[in-house]
């Protein structure tokens, strides 16, 4: 739990307030925050109070043996957001954070996400 607080020290940056997520995060990821996984986010926030890929830098830190992917069903917000994530951070970001884009109750999209991982799969889900 100390180490979510830790990885999450940014202000909130909505006016109306933040959620508190990252305890219920810490509880289940921290024991198993260094294996090597396949996590998705669904939701970078595009249309969020907080702002766009809020998340994503925690998950970067909290989970630095894991490929992780972020989606969200905006395309036009998500190749705006990616370059610049890309470019601001270290140079293996690529290699680790990847995003996709599309309608999560879409059979198809789930599918094509699915198969964008190394093996088929994605141990863990939030959304």
């Amino acid at each position: 739990l100390v180490e979510t607080d830790k990885v999450w020290q940014e202000p909130c940056p909505s006016p109306t307030g933040c959620h508190d997520y990252h305890h219920a995060y810490g509880v289940y990821l921290m024991p198993i925050r260094h294996h090597p996984m396949v996590f998705l986010e669904i939701g970078l926030g595009c249309n969020m109070k907080y702002g766009i890929g809020a998340s994503v830098n925690m998950w970067e830190a909290l989970l630095p043996n894991s490929q992780i992917y972020m989606a969200d069903y905006d395309q036009n917000c998500v190749d705006g957001y990616a370059p610049q994530f890309y470019k601001e951070g270290p140079s293996d970001r690529a290699d680790r954070i990847h995003f996709v884009t599309g309608d999560q109750a879409d059979p198809t999209t789930l599918r094509e996400w699915i198969s964008a991982t190394p093996n088929g799969q994605f141990d863990v889900i939030i959304d």
